[in-house]
């Protein structure tokens, strides 16, 4: 499967604090099933409030007309971990997402919760979505 900007891109990272729920997956068909998602996200990061508002409008009706959104939250330690996407594949009827888990030499002792964004194409099957993680450590230099 190409990694084309119709099937799939990803468009933003953010980190904002643990809540303990671990990794979590959502799949949202319409602007209105993502409206209560971008509440609940505001609620507990109120402090991004506008940054969130301003990310998420650009996935309106006409965007839901022809698309899917997919969002991944993964729970990990340090807040200077950074993540990039690998690969994406569907297989069997999964979404599978593998993504490079970016590890500096140096960390802090903190947990994040990291939002990925991945819009697809509304025509693409699939029924489940799954992360693979592969960690890199990054060197010091």
């Amino acid at each position: 499967m190409p990694n084309d900007n119709k099937l799939f891109h990803t468009d933003m990272y953010f980190g904002y604090s643990f809540d303990g729920e671990g990794d979590q997956i959502h799949i949202f068909a319409s602007r209105g099933d993502i409206e209560e998602y971008i509440v609940t996200l505001i609620e507990s990061q109120p402090d991004l409030r506008m940054m969130i508002e301003e990310f998420f409008s650009k996935y309106d009706a006409g965007f839901f007309a022809d698309n899917k959104l997919i969002i991944a939250i993964v729970d990990r330690g340090s807040g200077r971990l950074s993540f990039e996407v690998e690969s994406v594949t569907v297989v069997n009827g999964v979404f599978q997402i593998g993504v490079n888990r970016l590890i500096p030499a140096i960390q802090t002792m903190d947990y994040r919760q990291w939002v990925m964004v991945l819009p697809v194409d509304g025509d693409l099957a699939f029924s489940s979505v799954n992360i693979t993680m592969r960690d890199i450590e990054l060197n010091s230099r």
